[in-house]
């Protein structure tokens, strides 16, 4: 009886071990796409910016892609606000 309680509490840990795992994973790939998504905002903003003096259909462009840049920053802003002072491994 013992061995079966002290199996299934070693399994539990271990499942437990995992979630964590792929959890701390899954938030880095998170991370790193926001980040993406914001560089391409921000460049894309500034190739629309330039190119909307030079023709006024770029207007549109312009109007999507300045605000996922925006986001992006916004979301890194507020990571490193929750991240301040904590040692992210």
């Amino acid at each position: 009886m013992k061995q079966t309680d002290l199996l299934s509490e070693q399994i539990q840990e271990n499942e437990k071990e995992i979630d964590d795992f792929f959890e701390r994973h899954l938030h880095i790939k998170i991370r790193h796409l926001l980040r993406a998504i914001w560089i391409i905002g921000v460049v894309m903003s500034i190739v629309g910016l330039v190119l909307y003096w030079g023709t006024p259909y770029m207007r549109g462009f312009v109007y999507i892609m300045l605000p996922l840049g925006l986001f992006g920053l916004l979301d890194i802003l507020w990571d490193s606000i929750l991240s301040h002072g904590k040692d992210t491994k």
